[in-house]
């Protein structure tokens, strides 16, 4: 399966979903020029990298997919927890959190 699209369906989760600001139509690939109602998901490929190879022949690579959760008031702790339990779930795994404050927007990367 492709990693986008499993990411995608694992953020259609309802326990996720339900907190956004539109539900479902909260949830964008790449980046969003304005959403209009926060809090918002935004994801995307990071990277993808060889992980493993053979005879002119990956046989493994590293994906990561960056998930980013864009509030206008900080509060992200549910959203988040929501995102990373779906994400274990499905063998993914957490590598990093990054809080940014940005005037009047507040993401968790």
């Amino acid at each position: 399966m492709d990693v986008l699209q499993d990411t995608y369906e694992a953020l259609q989760a309802t326990e996720i979903t339900s907190l956004l600001a539109s539900g479902a139509d909260s949830i964008y690939h790449g980046w969003s020029e304005d959403a209009g109602t926060y809090p918002i998901i935004i994801y995307g490929l990071s990277e993808d990298v060889p992980g493993l190879s053979t005879d002119d022949r990956e046989l493994m690579h590293d994906v990561t997919v960056r998930i980013h959760i864009v509030t206008s008031d900080g509060a992200y702790s549910g959203i988040y927890a929501a995102v990373n339990k779906a994400m274990n779930a499905r063998g993914y795994r957490r590598k990093i959190t990054q809080e940014l404050n940005d005037e009047d927007m507040r993401a968790l990367s």
